[in-house]
């Protein structure tokens, strides 16, 4: 790498329960693996955004991360299933392989203005080493396969804590059924929520039962958007869509 600093973003999928909201002590989300380059480094800083709910900048809640490491070239062990509690033996299996934890105080961190519309900024930096909070070391397992030459891989997890709602309030409104089906159309008629509150070019959307939709190219009304390609997987009429990744990290690490 040139320079001592990297921009790390993260987007982790959540493929299940779009628009159910969470109790506190779910999984947020599974482990999300993401490469930065190799070596020691700190966390420097922390920039999120975090969409609401239908419409409204909500979800201004508590979360916990968890970041890990492979061991002897072995990924840590799945959580569970988002948006459940997470088991026992789940927690044992994967203790070894956890590098670093963060808890993230949502109203502390929110952006102040509140002026988003339909999704919330956060911040932990400030430029200031007294209020720089994240505290977290990374450094990876060289042993893992895949990883880019010169790269490391890290996960990260999510827990909730409080009852985060990702629920867009648009919805599919299709009924032939040849439009429905696999590979039936980019372009979607839906009601509900205005989408252009909600969504922008970009945005992977999925239904709310974690069916694959795509990645939208334009929001063309109130009553349509269009996606890049037709729609990966069969849709029912009145499906929810919702993000894929509803939260985004955005990661300053310094070497």
């Amino acid at each position: 790498m040139k320079g001592k600093y990297h921009l790390a973003t993260v987007r982790p999928n959540i493929d299940a329960a779009g628009a159910t909201a969470y109790a506190a002590a779910d999984l947020l989300f599974d482990w999300h693996a993401f490469e930065i380059p190799r070596g020691g480094c700190s966390i420097k800083s922390l920039q999120m955004l975090v969409h609401g709910t239908e419409g409204a900048d909500a979800n201004l809640l508590d979360m916990e991360l968890l970041f890990a490491k492979s061991i002897n070239g072995v990924a840590p062990p799945s959580l569970g299933t988002p948006n459940a509690a997470m088991a026992i033996t789940t927690n044992v299996a994967c203790k070894n392989h956890i590098i670093g934890y963060k808890f993230l105080d949502g109203s502390a961190l929110v952006d102040v203005g509140k002026d988003l519309i339909s999704y919330n900024l956060w911040a932990d930096a400030s430029g200031d080493e007294t209020h720089n909070r994240m505290g977290v070391v990374l450094e990876g397992d060289p042993n893992y396969a895949g990883t880019t030459a010169g790269y490391q891989t890290i996960w990260i997890a999510g827990i909730a804590q409080g009852a985060f709602d990702f629920g867009t309030g648009v919805i599919l409104d299709e009924a032939d059924a040849a439009t429905l089906a696999a590979g039936g159309t980019a372009a979607l008629d839906v009601d509900g929520v205005d989408p252009r509150n909600v969504f922008a070019p970009g945005d992977e959307i999925i239904a709310q039962d974690g069916a694959l939709v795509g990645t939208i190219k334009t929001v063309d009304s109130d009553v349509l958007i269009t996606l890049e390609s037709a729609h990966t997987a069969a849709l029912a009429d009145d499906d929810e869509l919702c993000f894929r990744g509803p939260i985004v990290f955005n990661f300053g690490i310094e070497y």
